[in-house]
């Protein structure tokens, strides 16, 4: 029998494993910079090495985060890379607390992690953690930090004191530089922006920090549009802030607060309604909407002790109604919310080890979604009115030619890009080829076919005996015309009419017509695949326009289906 002492862990092959913990790049980034946050630094810098692959493109192969915080001293610098350790370790108070973060969010990135650190009046000392050196080995060391000299590529990154910490042999990045500014922005926007929110008014921020990604501040970026910031010079109109008491769970429990209960903060804005109301569809495509995000304004961003721990889609989170079915549609692209909540209710948000995401459990989300959904509807309803209203203002001037097809424009529009913008000379081409000579009906299509691939019209000036539609193509942009007198629209808008006069036809209504006009314009996708200069046999033909229309209907369709 055996006498050797086996260790619960093999170091090597544990840590090689941990690599495809569930970090990302943007999340692990994040942990270097909470305890930055953490160790009180007022300048966080962030420098990326990049390599030239080919065109454009690079490959991210380091990245190096300095600050200006309280240091470190030789031993808690020489425990800061264990696993478990933390000189916070399970407090509620700040943004870490279980003391696996940096680690194991740098391991998931890269092989090497150096840390140099440096308290105030002392020196600059460095150690590091290499996976390479310890692979195959029952145990691991971390050396012990010896006295040293900043390198001389990174020392603008840090002040007199502070921390620099460099991931070298960075084989995993998953973001682009871009996304990571996004990312840190709205994620750390407590703490970098301007102003902030305080009881529902907007205050300035007395403990601003800066955050500096190659080069360049990171402006903060607020889902709600409620403060200003390089994305949006105008505000949100914030609703009355909604406050929850939520009991403290027993594991979550410090010592010093057994029992009582903790605030959940739920703020909503509502974007101003020049956002709502100017062209670029339904889903925010304007210009000016997709500098501010609107386009990726989905879901709710869930706050703990200020920093953001989750944005997106609340899991099961019920938004059912008559109109919209299940889930975030359209309409909630031009609103925003956020929940707050203190660390003393992780149990209740269900806040993991490594701060990705947070799902509120079943009986809190019954609470939240009883809160929430009378503002959500409310707002829903408020932007439907403005989208209703514009439709008929437009319909009014253009006499019924272009209303009723935002839907299906703006679905095709997501699902099939534009190469090139089409030309004026193009646009007049295509509308003159149509046939259409009504002012008004051409400015609205002009407008709408400047960013649009396949655009509706309703012709009443086609004869009944004529094609049903006609499709007018010229390089980048189609116009389809309905032909109104022919019998199948005479017919199915006979129908729409009489379904929308009930009393819960009207989104049904709205759905059938765009589903129809999906069909049309995929349709006029597949065929606009086809090369004029290749030649086909018939049934060549027929099986590549089949295909080609099943492709482009299936993922227009799934849209809709979504929404």
């Amino acid at each position: 029998m055996t006498t050797e002492q086996v260790t619960p862990v093999h170091v090597g092959r544990a840590l090689e494993s941990l690599r495809n913990s569930n970090f990302n790049t943007v999340s692990a980034m994040g942990e270097v910079i909470d305890n930055s946050i953490e160790a009180n630094a007022k300048n966080i810098r962030i420098a990326i090495k990049k390599e030239k692959i080919r065109g454009e493109r690079y490959d991210l192969t380091e990245v190096a985060f300095g600050d200006d915080g309280i240091g470190m001293n030789q031993d808690i610098l020489h425990r800061c890379l264990q696993l478990g350790f933390s000189s916070r370790f399970n407090s509620r108070k700040g943004i870490g607390r279980f003391g696996v973060g940096m680690t194991l969010g740098a391991i998931t990135q890269c092989t090497r992690i150096e840390v140099y650190s440096k308290p105030k009046g002392g020196d600059w000392n460095f150690t590091y953690l290499d996976l390479d050196e310890i692979k195959e080995h029952e145990s691991g060391i971390i050396p012990v930090p010896i006295h040293t000299t900043i390198p001389e590529e990174y020392a603008e990154l840090i002040g007199d004191n502070g921390t620099l910490v460099i991931w070298k042999n960075w084989d995993r990045e998953d973001a682009t530089i871009d996304e990571m500014n996004i990312w840190i922005g709205r994620t750390y926007r407590k703490f970098i922006g301007s102003e902030l929110v305080h009881d529902g008014k907007i205050i300035k921020n007395i403990d601003q920090r800066d955050i500096f990604l190659d080069g360049e501040k990171v402006s903060a970026f607020d889902p709600l549009y409620a403060i200003k910031t390089d994305y949006n010079s105008e505000r949100s109109q914030l609703a009355s802030e909604i406050t929850i008491e939520e009991e403290i769970h027993k594991f979550d429990a410090p010592p010093e607060k057994k029992h009582g209960s903790s605030e959940i903060k739920i703020r909503f804005a509502l974007t101003p309604k020049e956002w709502r109301s100017k062209g670029g569809g339904h889903d925010g495509n304007s210009p000016e909407n997709k500098k501010r995000f609107i386009p990726n304004n989905e879901g709710v961003s869930i706050l703990r002790n200020g920093r953001e721990v989750f944005y997106g889609h609340i899991a099961y989170y019920d938004l059912s109604d008559k109109i919209s079915g299940k889930g975030f549609i359209n309409p909630d692209r031009f609103w925003g919310c956020e929940i707050s909540f203190n660390a003393e209710l992780d149990h209740w948000f269900t806040v993991n080890n490594i701060k990705v995401g947070a799902r509120p459990r079943s009986e809190l989300r019954k609470v939240l979604e009883n809160a929430m959904n009378p503002t959500i509807y409310s707002y829903r309803k408020a932007i439907r009115k403005i989208w209703s209203d514009k439709e008929v203002e437009e319909n009014a001037k253009t006499g019924g030619a272009t209303s009723g097809t935002s839907s299906a424009e703006d679905a095709l529009s997501k699902n099939i890009s534009k190469k090139e913008k089409a030309t004026e000379q193009e646009l007049d081409e295509i509308i003159r080829n149509a046939g259409i000579k009504q002012d008004e009906i051409i400015k609205t299509l002009k407008q709408k076919m400047s960013d649009r691939p396949y655009v509706f019209v309703k012709s009443e000036d086609i004869d009944r005996r004529g094609d049903f539609i006609d499709i007018t193509t010229s390089g980048k942009t189609s116009l389809i015309s309905l032909n109104m007198n022919h019998p199948f629209f005479r017919k199915l808008f006979k129908v729409l009419k009489e379904l929308e006069s009930t009393e819960d036809g009207k989104g049904s209504s709205e759905k059938i017509q765009t589903i129809c006009l999906l069909l049309l314009g995929t349709f006029a996708a597949a065929k606009n695949e086809f090369n004029p200069e290749e030649e086909y046999t018939a049934d060549e033909f027929i099986d590549k326009l089949l295909h080609n229309w099943t492709f482009h209907l299936s993922k227009n369709v799934d849209t809709i289906k979504e929404e």
